[in-house]
């Protein structure tokens, strides 16, 4: 907003004016390409939360565009990420 103000004199007024707006996010095309790799490599562990074969069909689905399961794959791939980071971390802290 303090940006906003700072350059108003020099912005046409719609965008003065104009509301914050979101941004879409190419996560279909990531997880068919810079994604890929990282997506099967952190989604193929078997933890017991999701299965197996399920994790694997939402892969080649996206992948082979027969769906987009874009948000999907992000879910699990932060959700697996967030574990690795405060879940298992904390219980190595804890071995040690």
């Amino acid at each position: 907003m303090a940006l906003r103000r700072a350059f108003a004199p020099d912005l046409p007024r719609e965008v003065a004016a104009r509301g914050k707006t979101g941004f879409g996010v190419p996560l279909g095309r990531w997880f068919r390409s810079d994604l890929r790799d990282l997506a099967h490599d952190l989604l193929s562990n078997d933890r017991g939360w999701f299965r197996p074969d399920c994790v694997r069909r939402l892969l080649d689905e996206h992948e082979s565009e027969r769906a987009d399961h874009g948000h999907r794959l992000w879910c699990l791939l932060m959700l697996e990420l967030w574990v690795r980071e405060h879940v298992e971390t904390r219980v190595l802290v804890t071995a040690a």
